[in-house]
């Protein structure tokens, strides 16, 4: 199988160039500008809170926003409505048993800063090779990350054998809870799936203990994780399951250490079921 892996380096997410250098590939400015058109209104209003509210550096005075509205309100995550700056974040071509693939990932913020509990939104899509072009298979847009913005990293893996998706992380504290989310988007026969799975919690600050006595304890959880895909498991209903290894102390006289926990796949719900004893939960 041969495969070919476009990223951006960090420096350059970092200086919110991307809608520009999407432009060194033809087929992606092409993407781009057909599902997130460039918006003139919305562009100065990015401009305007990227250096006036969120006080960002370095910001591209020509920087321009590929505007997306979630206009249906049962997907919207904001009762005021979620609307998006998108940008090409990294792609992926494969050539494998069902043909050639490629899929492409656009990471967008809000147009407007608003509460730090909402995100951004990603958005995966797969095509086929189609003669000398390429034909969409399937989209699936998600929300994903806090203060705004979707999470600015994303590692490409192998779901199935030749079936590829996207694993982004996000931390988040609120209310004394510190706590990590884990993205996932996949390819399950050419039709794009998501999970959000919680991979670490820390509680301690919101138990407002003066002191970690015996009472304190029984409530506290400090748990962190590791991830790992399991291809040498092989496929289980269509796809390879992921193990997360868990470390840390769930009330006072449970710990873990690096305990695996097997997360096996759901071919009928298109989602990984949880051990039913999975310590990381709200």
């Amino acid at each position: 199988m041969k495969i070919r892996l476009t990223t951006l380096a960090a420096a350059i997410l970092a200086s919110h160039t991307l809608p520009g250098l999407a432009q060194s590939d033809p087929f992606i400015e092409k993407i781009l500008n057909e599902h997130y058109p460039e918006n003139t209104a919305a562009t100065a209003e990015y401009r305007q809170d990227l250096t006036e509210k969120r006080r960002r550096e370095g910001v591209d005075k020509n920087i321009v926003c590929h505007y997306h509205e979630i206009t249906d309100k049962a997907q919207q995550s904001d009762s005021d409505g979620d609307r998006f700056c998108m940008h090409f974040h990294s792609e992926k071509t494969i050539e494998g048993a069902q043909g050639k693939r490629r899929y492409l990932l656009f990471t967008g913020e809000r147009v407007i800063r608003t509460q730090h509990f909402l995100g951004g939104l990603v958005s995966l899509m797969i095509f086929k090779a189609d003669g000398d072009g390429w034909t969409l298979l399937d989209k699936k847009e998600s929300h994903a990350g806090h203060w705004s913005s979707a999470p600015s990293e994303w590692q490409w893996l192998e779901f199935a054998p030749d079936h590829w998706g996207v694993k982004g992380e996000s931390e988040h504290g609120h209310m004394g809870y510190v706590s990590t989310d884990t993205y996932l988007l996949h390819d399950d026969n050419d039709k794009i799936y998501g999970d959000d799975i919680l991979t670490s919690l820390d509680n301690i600050e919101s138990l407002g203990c003066e002191e970690r006595d015996k009472t304190c304890l029984e409530g506290e959880r400090e748990l962190t994780s590791t991830f790992k895909m399991r291809p040498d498991l092989g496929a289980q209903a269509g796809a390879y399951p992921f193990e997360i290894r868990v470390s840390g102390q769930q009330g006072s006289k449970k710990t873990y250490k690096d305990k695996p926990f097997l997360f096996k796949y759901d071919s009928t719900t298109h989602k990984y079921i949880a051990p039913k004893d999975y310590p990381i939960a709200e």
